[in-house]
């Protein structure tokens, strides 16, 4: 680890040599070389950086949202939403495939230019905290790109957490709004062996006198959570206790459709395109949200709300590439997550011979997924795919 830290500060120095970048193949190793560093939890060169920023996040108006699935679906039914309300909404959503694809506004992702242009205001920080002996991880940059992108360019932005949420470098933010979508198992190594003790780094997200909306947690994670907020005077909204879900049933278009319930509003006929009822929870976490936005004065309607979450969608979130024969590709990346991918394929196609193509990333309870799926395939076929974490499927056959 010590020899990868000092071999990225080398490529850095290096190109840190101009006095700016000025093409994104400059852009690009700037950003690579930071890999050396991995993973550093908390947040001091994260407020390091803001405070020689002048604090731009202190002008931002962000939703943060955490939890172990659902972040990306809740996320992506709030912004289509508010787009459909006339917004304009900056989303930074984690993992992503390039650097590009972390941010957006509206749908287009960050340009070139624009992502040349705020790292270059970065350059001579990134620099002081190098030659300093504490240089910034590429995900801590990304996290400031976006805040620098954003502040000058949104209405509002929706900021999902990577990795917990305490010492998540998006925790450095000022939220009007907090979710906290489900607690399950996964990043073990970091944040803990049980959910209670996840719970503590999730919950870390909730802000003084901020309201959170929480969705369907376990009783012990659930303490947890309620405790913080609690501690913080925070308004808390629960599924299943401030809003509900209603007339729940698919449509003949196995659709999910549902109705939306609060003590004060009701929203009924909401129909999503993105498949599973898991879903209908994202999607209930996300009408809650934009009930507290509107109060928040970002007006929005219930048609609009309707229309919203109709047209969301996700690219690899159970999405259908094909129907005759079916073809679907999913991106379940934990256990939690692949039960509930299990679960839609027998709501949707119960009855039915089916085949899957399977891998994953050798940190996660390989074998267990696998267990999982075997009671719902006919036939799994184990691969593999370019990444230093994927596991060999020569481990999964045995």
């Amino acid at each position: 680890m010590i020899v990868d830290i000092i071999l990225a500060l080398q490529i850095v120095n290096k190109v840190g040599a101009a006095t700016m970048l000025t093409t994104i193949d400059e852009l690009y190793q700037f950003l690579q070389a930071r890999k050396g560093l991995g993973i550093r939890l908390g947040l001091t060169r994260m407020e390091k950086m803001l405070d020689m920023l002048n604090h731009p996040e202190e002008r931002l108006k962000a939703v943060h949202i955490a939890g172990t699935n659902g972040k990306g679906s809740t996320l992506t039914f709030i912004k289509q939403a508010l787009i459909e309300n006339g917004y304009t909404v900056g989303t930074f959503t984690s993992p992503s495939i390039t650097f590009h694809e972390h941010i957006h506004i509206n749908d287009l992702a960050i340009s070139d230019e624009s992502l040349l242009e705020v790292v270059n205001q970065l350059f001579p920080i990134v620099e002081h905290l190098d030659q300093s002996g504490d240089p910034p991880t590429e995900y801590e940059l990304l996290v400031i790109i976006a805040i620098l992108y954003f502040v000058e360019n949104v209405d509002i932005a929706l900021v999902e957490t990577n990795m917990g949420g305490r010492d998540d470098s998006t925790n450095c933010l000022k939220p009007i709004l907090t979710v906290i979508t489900n607690i399950g198992m996964d990043h073990t190594s970091f944040l803990g062996e049980n959910k209670r003790d996840i719970a503590v780094h999730k919950a870390g997200i909730i802000k003084r006198d901020i309201p959170v909306i929480i969705g369907e947690i376990n009783a012990e994670a659930l303490e947890v959570i309620l405790n913080e907020a609690y501690q913080k005077n925070a308004p808390i909204y629960r599924l299943s206790d401030r809003f509900f879900i209603k007339n729940l049933k698919l449509d003949y278009k196995d659709r999910e459709t549902f109705t939306f319930l609060t003590d004060d509003i009701t929203i009924t006929n909401i129909t999503l395109s993105l498949k599973g009822k898991h879903q209908v929870t994202n999607a209930t976490l996300a009408c809650m949200a934009l009930v507290l936005l509107n109060q928040l004065d970002y007006k929005v309607t219930s048609t609009a709300i309707r229309q919203g979450l109709k047209q969301a969608s996700i690219p690899g979130r159970f999405e259908i590439l094909q129907d005759k024969p079916p073809i679907i590709v999913d991106g379940a990346h934990n256990l939690e997550g692949l039960k509930t991918f299990n679960e839609t394929i027998e709501r949707l196609y119960s009855g039915r011979k089916k085949q899957i193509l399977f891998s994953a990333f050798k940190d996660k309870p390989v074998d267990e997924m696998v267990e999982e799926l075997l009671g719902s395939f006919d036939q799994i076929t184990l691969t593999t795919f370019k990444h230093p974490r994927a596991i060999n499927p020569s481990y999964l056959s045995t």
